[in-house]
């Protein structure tokens, strides 16, 4: 399990303030917490961390002299430029049961464009209940023998005992395998040549019957 430690500041200033002298502001909350801290943390820190980890990044939170093991729970973005404008951390302990979108990573993927076939991704993560040691960091799943038409659900996929899916995500259709765009194109250019090719073909003809 990767834990990356991240050093953050207590925070007492409005955030405006705090995202005007390059930080992020954020909260900790969580059960085994009194109150939730506000915090704020170096806004470029913030920004390589995530861009190396997903959105339930798992940091050791450096708080003074305190260590807290937490995961980034929500990030807010502007809708615009897409910076941070806020980070909420939960404090939680590594063997507490909890529930995290954990990302799929699609292998052969090579092979179906091989064989004329094209993998249609609906979901790209899949949200486990389970002890948080015991989570995985990512779900791979192999499509490299997938046929037309096969379907890649989240109750196939092979977890580990003490991790489940999440029942809102237990029946969840992740990728279907379909033609690939390019043969479809292919195939419908094809189609629209020979009807085009026997309509002529048709009229060479009824002129001919003319000239007789």
């Amino acid at each position: 399990m990767a834990q990356t430690a991240l050093r953050v500041l207590e925070r007492t200033e409005k955030p405006n303030v705090s995202r005007r002298d390059g930080f992020i502001p954020g909260a900790i909350f969580g059960a085994s917490m009194e109150k939730v801290i506000s915090i704020k943390v170096e806004a470029q820190q913030l920004e390589r961390i995530l861009k190396k980890q997903a959105s339930n990044a798992r940091l050791q939170l450096v708080l003074g002299d305190t260590d807290t093991f937490c995961l980034v729970k929500e990030v807010q973005r502007d809708v615009v430029n897409g910076k941070i404008l806020h980070v909420d951390f939960q404090a939680v302990a590594k063997d507490e049961n909890v529930k995290l979108k954990i990302p799929i990573i699609y292998e052969g993927i090579g092979r179906l464009e091989a064989n004329g076939l094209m993998l249609l991704v609906n979901e790209n993560d899949l949200e486990l209940e389970g002890s948080l040691n015991l989570l995985p960091e990512s779900i791979t799943v192999d499509v490299s023998d997938k046929n037309m038409g096969d379907k890649v659900l989240a109750g196939d996929i092979g977890l580990n005992s003490g991790v489940k899916a999440s029942r809102a995500d237990e029946g969840k259709i992740l990728a279907v395998v379909v033609a690939h765009k390019v043969n479809v194109a292919e195939e419908t250019e094809g189609d629209a040549g020979a009807e085009a090719g026997a309509e002529a073909g048709a009229g060479e003809d009824s002129e001919s019957g003319e000239e007789e």
